[in-house]
């Protein structure tokens, strides 16, 4: 079993190489309901709404509250984002048709060395594949979820 990134990865590329179909994958999910895997297809392809259950973390969870209370299109979650040369970089959040990532930080993972000297270089690289990158900490949504949303809606009508 791949992992739901892995997995989006792989219908990324073969979709790209002209391998794969969303109308024939979807009648396959059609014809197995139920299946192992099914459920994370289904959410990678967007036919069915993906549920707080599927977020990492409390602050990711809270994240998706903001959204849905605010009335924000729903974002794809932990997306796997293929870059140039064969790299990618799953992100926390993402709006595709508005080539927006949203990225929630707590300081127990991104107050680190290594968080302190990667987060600005996956910034740039998505930057660079042409994604604009938002980061909100804990603190951000615990205290300001209004402006959040309200920085979300406004970055996604850009």
């Amino acid at each position: 079993m791949l992992s739901p990134s892995a997995t989006e990865y792989a219908i990324h590329r073969a979709q790209t190489k002209r391998l794969l179909k969303r109308e024939e994958l979807s009648a396959v999910l059609e014809r197995s309901p139920g299946r192992p895997g099914s459920g994370v297809v289904r959410r990678i392809l967007g036919i069915t709404d993906a549920t707080e259950d599927d977020v990492k973390s409390g602050l990711e969870r809270r994240f998706v509250r903001i959204c849905r209370s605010a009335g924000l299109p729903t974002p794809r979650r932990n997306l796997w984002i293929a870059l140039p040369e064969g790299h990618g970089l799953e992100v926390d959040f993402s709006w595709a048709a508005q080539r927006l990532v949203v990225e929630v930080d707590s300081r127990a993972y991104h107050d680190t060395d290594r968080a302190f000297h990667n987060d600005p270089r996956r910034d740039r690289l998505l930057m660079l594949a042409g994604w604009r990158v938002a980061r909100f900490t804990g603190r951000d949504l615990d205290e300001q979820p209004r402006t959040v949303a309200a920085q979300v809606r406004r970055l996604l009508a850009h």
